[in-house]
């Protein structure tokens, strides 16, 4: 049967203009498919099709929904297409469906344009639905949760519509459950339900949702809440205007989530108000700024903030009015969140009024109470500057540098965030009068003024003349000498930050001082070494030859930060040495795998890994031994350092060393740290593919074991280790695998199940057909991969002929 999509009627099996298009971005192809030239838009949903990549995922999901509900999308057109064309879209289908980044549940959708452009029709089958049903009617709460799981994941597409309506008063009656976890997954289950409803439906469905929002369990409110948002674009304008006081009443709950809740379902809501009942939830809302109790007349202020958009700039001038009184409420945190309000507001008001609040809110620089307040007035200043004249910016300017005095750093840090908004604003004069004030602060002893210091100088550099930037330089370099260690460092990240601005030959001169530096061996080698690592991206490769044996020399250096930051140094050099310079810097860095601190022994080991794409092949089995004794090292993040230099050195390795590496890595699998069992994991990862299906099948008892652990991180990579081994096994061990282990691992982890079925589909090599029998029989007992087997096994069995695309089906 031929469908009608968006695609071009005669069109040749691979043009060149497809092989053009394979070289795009999904983003890119992506737009490409929604064009009015048919050619185009069906080339470019081939190559997005066929992409397999991560970054490509989102954007195949995008299009997949396009083409399934193509025949009401608004911008694709439909004409019918040629028997060539069709084979070949389902041959890029069939390409999906074995992409291994698709995770199996996302699968179910591509088998639905598969089963449209084949004219079968995939349903669950009756049985199924009868199953699901009776979990549904189960006594157990468990159960009855992994009814409305499945449920959730087969609704889109695979329940025809007549059984959603006849599975309504099955789910509807579960609100009545004494469990709150029940109540939940129905509401959950209700709110996809809802797009399948008629409007009848829907309208009968709203009062019980309703009566959900006073639930004594407030995850079963949120769930109500939510489920409403989806279902009052649904309901008529009667409804919608009953339903406002009982969202409205949500605004004042004691949870949290249940007023952001409240909210959201608020802005659905308010589109479809009336003038009257706006302005009515207005005045509501403003009524609840007075309230007795603090708390509501925060959340007022916060509901009045999703108002803003939709009233009238009579409206806006009332609210701003409302809020701006609020800045003398006795409560602070009513005072902070007036001033965020109002910091929404900004844009929507006359510059009249934006020069008449601009003073109320710059009293609040000086408020009493809490800081957080004056930190709020800050910000809000800091939204307000863009909208104010160039002489109220500088009549604002000595207020807030004043801040920069404050006792409390958090005021110091939003007086420099305010700043930085300010600088662009200011003259070139202002900016040089301001600038000794933010460099003081390079010496603060809090981290976030420094960094709030830094920023305003990265938003000040660029408007910097040359001579400016190296007068500024040179302060700069002073401070690296400074007695205190947090001002060298603020000196250092502040370097970091002109050097780009440097002129080259200011380059060679600030390297030339470096290297004197590093001759003196004075007390400030640490912040040389530090300043080293910034300019060696800027030094030409004719002096990286001279400065290799300079630096080389501090691994004898007696203080071990300087030998562990010297090791960062040749790492950031080695892209530029010569093959000669290589095999001298390969010895030396292996020497500090021995050192006597454990921090110089792992940047040792991180520097190993930087080295070796650059190491010799015959160079290479050495390294793997004075690397593999580090696996027996007493600090544990020594040995994990070690791990992760052994992954990069695998795929150097000869077979017959991977052979015996896999019982050293495979013990760590048992270390008493469980970072250094993460890294074994990830580790054999990289080692798996790389040794022979009977070396890797003694691992599958040690994987499985670890998927028992409590740890989540760990059962992810001994998951992901497993998927690996299991895929490289012969079909036959796979089929065995499945046969033994399948039941149990899809009863206690489904989803690693459902990868490891995904991964086998994946593999172009291996045929499904060997082992489709297998998970048949392992599915009975679940029925998400018994509708995901039996219709697969359908498309399977209807697979049209090829026309030059070759896949093991």
């Amino acid at each position: 049967m031929r469908s009608s999509f968006n695609f071009f009627a005669k069109l040749p099996a691979d043009p060149p203009l497809l092989l053009i298009y394979s070289k795009l971005s999904a983003q890119e192809l992506y737009l490409k498919c929604r064009l009015l030239d048919k050619q185009q838009s069906f080339l470019a949903t081939l190559a997005l099709l066929e992409k397999q990549e991560q970054e490509a995922v989102v954007y195949q999901q995008r299009l997949l929904m396009d083409l399934l509900q193509s025949q009401t999308h608004p911008i694709m057109t439909t004409i019918a297409f040629s028997a060539a064309a069709h084979h070949r879209l389902l041959n890029a289908l069939w390409l999906l469906m074995k992409n291994p980044f698709w995770e199996l549940a996302s699968k179910l959708a591509v088998m639905r344009l598969l089963g449209q452009l084949k004219g079968q029709e995939l349903k669950v089958a009756d049985a199924t639905l009868d199953e699901i049903k009776a979990k549904l009617n189960s006594e157990h709460s468990r159960e009855i949760c992994q009814g409305f799981e499945l449920l959730t994941l087969l609704l889109p597409g695979f329940i025809a519509t007549d059984k959603v309506s006849a599975l309504l008063p099955t789910v509807q009656v579960k609100l009545t459950s004494n469990d709150g976890s029940v109540r939940v997954a129905a509401l959950n289950c209700l709110a996809l339900f809802i797009p399948r409803l008629s409007t009848s439906e829907s309208s009968a469905l709203l009062p019980a949702i309703r009566l959900k929002l006073d639930d004594n369990n407030w995850y079963v409110r949120q769930a109500a809440l939510n489920c409403l948002t989806v279902l009052i674009p649904r309901v008529s304008l009667t409804e919608v205007s009953r339903l406002l006081p009982a969202v409205q009443g949500k605004l004042v709950d004691n949870y949290e989530d249940i007023r952001e809740a409240a909210l959201k379902c608020l802005a659905v809501l308010i589109p479809r108000l009336s003038p009257r009942e706006v302005n009515a939830l207005l005045s509501a809302i403003q009524l609840k700024v007075t309230d007795h109790f603090w708390a509501i007349r925060q959340t007022a202020l916060k509901c009045l903030a999703l108002l803003i958009p939709c009233l009238l700039p009579s409206e806006i001038s009332a609210l701003l009015q409302a809020e701006q009184q609020k800045l003398t409420d006795k409560e602070w945190m009513v005072r902070q969140m007036a001033l965020n309000c109002l910091a929404m507001l900004i844009p929507y008001v006359s510059s009249s009024e934006v020069s008449a609040l601009l003073p109320a809110v710059q009293l609040k620089l000086a408020d009493s109470g809490w800081w957080s307040v004056r930190k709020a007035a800050l910000d809000c200043l800091a939204v307000l500057i863009p909208y104010v004249s160039s002489s109220e910016v500088s009549a604002l300017l000595p207020a807030v540098q004043l801040k920069l005095l404050d006792n409390d750093r958090m005021m110091q840090h939003a007086a420099l965030k305010c700043l930085a908004v300010l600088i662009p604003c200011l003259s070139s004069r202002e900016v040089n009068a301001l600038l000794p004030a933010i460099q003081l602060k390079l010496t603060d002893n809090e981290l976030i003024v420094r960094q709030a210091a830094l920023k305003c100088l990265t938003v000040n550099i660029p408007r910097l003349s040359s001579n400016e930037v190296n007068a500024l330089l040179q302060t700069v370099k002073l401070k690296l000498a400074d007695n205190e260690w947090n001002v060298r460092e603020a000196a250092f990240k502040c370097l970091s930050l002109l050097i780009s601005q440097v002129a080259p030959s200011e380059v060679s001169a600030l390297l030339l001082a470096v290297q004197l530096k590093l001759a003196d061996n004075d007390s400030y080698i640490l912040q040389t070494l530090k300043c080293l690592t910034l300019l060696i991206p800027r030094v030409p490769l004719s002096e990286v030859s001279a400065l290799l044996p300079v630096v080389q020399l501090k691994l004898a250096n007696i203080e071990w930060d300087v030998r562990q930051v010297t090791l960062k140094c040749l790492a950031m050099l080695i892209p530029y040495v010569s093959p000669n310079e290589m095999s001298t810097l390969l010895p030396t860095v292996q020497l500090k795998l021995v050192d006597n601190d454990w921090r110089v022994r792992q940047t040792a080991l991180k520097c190993l890994s930087t080295l070796i794409p650059y190491v010799s092949p015959n160079e290479v089995s050495t390294l793997l031994l004075a690397v593999q004794l580090n696996l027996a090292d007493n600090v544990w993040n020594v040995r994990k350092a070690a791990l992760n230099c052994l992954a990069r050195l695998i795929p150097r390795v000869s077979s017959i060393e991977l052979s015996a590496l896999l019982p050293a890595v495979q013990v760590k699998l048992t270390d008493n740290e469980w970072n250094v069992r993460q890294a074994a994991l990830n580790c054999l990862s990289v080692l798996i593919p790389r040794v022979s299906p009977r070396e890797v099948r003694q691992l599958l008892s040690v994987l499985k074991e670890r998927l028992t652990g409590t740890d989540k991180e760990a059962q992810e990579v001994a998951g992901s280790c497993l998927i690996t081994l299991v895929s490289k096994l012969t079909s036959a061990d796979q089929n065995k695998f499945i046969r033994e282990e399948g039941a149990s691992l899809v009863h206690t982890h489904p989803q690693l199940f459902y990868q490891l079925v995904n991964t086998l589909i994946s593999q172009a090599e291996k045929k499904v057909k060997d082992w489709l029998l297998s998970l048949q029989q392992v599915s009975e007992s679940d029925l998400f991969l018994q509708a995901f087997v039996s219709h697969y096994q359908l498309l399977l069995n209807e697979q049209l002929p090829s026309n030059g695309l070759q896949l093991n089906l």
